[in-house]
């Protein structure tokens, strides 16, 4: 199947296009010109340049493809970003291309995450996916939603540490976002320095965490399968771990003390509050801190789910193993065709 991955210049794109080329699959990675594909061009990935808030570039992109892959997100966005343009409009006109191009599958990735007010109405980023899954179910686009539990790779990182980050190829907290960059330089090596873990909300709160590379190969290994045909599927890594656990499992691969500092989600919720004018991104990612630190996100049978896509999921342990292997500069080599 040639596939359209939408996002493809982002972790999850980008790791989404490298299991798609290990695959019998083909690969076509929609990017923006402006845009880092270096890593994509460099493999010999085949581009289609374009913008979702583009409709033209959007249905030429469509044209001749079998399925499409949708990762793309403004959660971290690469400079200036509008929600109801980027997610809003530019999902609606990818949905559009793909009904009257006749489209077999959209695969799109989601949040699992409590969908209720007052979240859906401060953190613009949970409406959104909302919309468009409400949209792909009353589409004519045979599709499939993931709605995944939070991805190791951040929130392992986020809380004062950058193992997770180790080989990983065009990270999304590397972004040039003033606001999640100013945060990712606060907590940078909080855990390696200082034995600080600084955890969003109570440290007893549980969190199906799951490796980025596990949601990608759930996305591909849906192409063509039967049972993922118009289903909304809910995807979280082996564990429901509470912060304690991520914090004490720090501890005992790195040989030191590591302590848990829970913040309050009411310092979230009213940071959120005070930049949403400033910088709706901004106040995004602190809605999206705040939803954590007062909910959890537990999936229940992960393994049934992963069973039924052949995937085998990483364990928060051999996730942060793998990663302390790694040297601080590793890079991942592109794979072959």
């Amino acid at each position: 199947m040639k596939t359209l991955v939408v996002g493809a210049t982002g972790q999850l794109g980008t790791a989404v296009v490298h299991e798609l080329r290990r695959s019998p699959h083909e690969p076509l990675a929609f990017v923006r010109p402006g845009s880092s594909f270096s890593h994509l061009a460099a493999a010999g990935v085949e581009l289609a340049f374009g913008d979702l808030r583009d409709d033209a570039s959007v249905r030429a992109a469509v044209r001749g493809v079998d399925a499409v892959i949708a990762t793309a997100s403004v959660v971290f966005p690469r400079g200036r970003a509008s929600f109801a343009d980027d997610e809003g409009r530019g999902y609606r006109n990818l949905i559009a291309a793909c009904e009257g191009a006749g489209v077999g599958q959209l695969v799109f990735v989601s949040n699992h995450a409590p969908y209720i007010d007052p979240y859906l109405e401060r953190v613009p980023s949970l409406r959104l996916k909302r919309e468009i899954e409400h949209r792909l179910e009353d589409g004519s686009v045979p599709y499939t939603i993931f709605r995944s539990a939070p991805f190791m790779d951040d929130y392992f990182a986020l809380i004062g540490s950058d193992i997770p980050l180790r080989g990983a190829q065009n990270a999304t907290l590397d972004r040039p976002f003033w606001f999640s960059r100013r945060y990712v330089q606060r907590t940078a090596r909080l855990i390696e320095r200082y034995g600080i873990a600084s955890i969003p909300g109570g440290v007893h709160a549980r969190n199906a965490f799951i490796a980025l590379d596990d949601v990608a190969r759930f996305l591909v290994n849906a192409l063509g399968h039967e049972a993922a045909r118009n289903t909304l599927q809910v995807i979280g890594g082996p564990e429901n771990m509470s912060w304690q656990e991520v914090v004490d499992l720090y501890a005992q691969l790195l040989g030191r003390p590591v302590r848990a500092m829970p913040s309050s989600p009411a310092s979230n919720r009213i940071g959120a509050a005070l930049l949403r004018r400033l910088s709706p991104s901004a106040a995004n990612q602190l809605g999206l801190l705040w939803v954590l630190s007062e909910s959890e996100n537990v999936v229940d049978e992960p393994a049934a789910v992963a069973r039924l896509f052949d995937v085998e999921l990483t364990t928060a342990r051999s996730f942060l193993e793998a990663k302390l292997a790694l040297p601080h500069s590793a890079a991942v080599p592109s794979p072959a065709s």
